[in-house]
């Protein structure tokens, strides 16, 4: 259902962006979410497996917040990230297309436009030029 997926998404008790991405009214997707998890063992054949599709999209969200936040903890010991952060990498990286420098500017961006906005990304480097 669309509101399953927009707790696989959000997290169940982020009623607004749940209501946002099932396209309901916040106070539905409320009483929905209470319904859900008090009946929903005891009268869902199904529950069982939602309540899993659930729980692993908020493993994933968990996941994604611990590296924003461990990417903008690196940053901030920067005194200048653009010039300063250390990126390392795996040896297959040797032989990429890209620099270091523009590495740093998609981590840096990345964290100042917000975690999925990516569509605004490809703007941003064209106006920061050439690496």
């Amino acid at each position: 259902s669309a509101w399953k997926r927009g707790c696989e998404e959000n997290g169940r008790d982020r009623y607004e962006e749940v209501a946002r991405a099932a396209r309901l009214p916040v106070g539905d997707v409320r009483r929905y979410a209470e319904a859900f998890w008090k009946h929903g063992p005891a009268r869902l054949k199904a529950f069982a497996a939602a309540k899993e599709q659930i729980e692993a999209g908020e493993a994933r969200i968990a996941a994604r917040e611990e590296l924003v936040r461990a990417a903008a903890e690196r940053v901030a010991r920067c005194k200048v990230p653009l010039r300063d952060l250390q990126i390392e990498y795996r040896k297959a990286a040797e032989r990429r297309p890209w620099t270091a420098e523009s590495d740093r500017f998609i981590v840096c961006t990345g964290l100042t436009i917000g975690y999925g906005e990516w569509d605004k990304m490809p703007g941003l480097v064209r106006l920061a030029g050439p690496f």
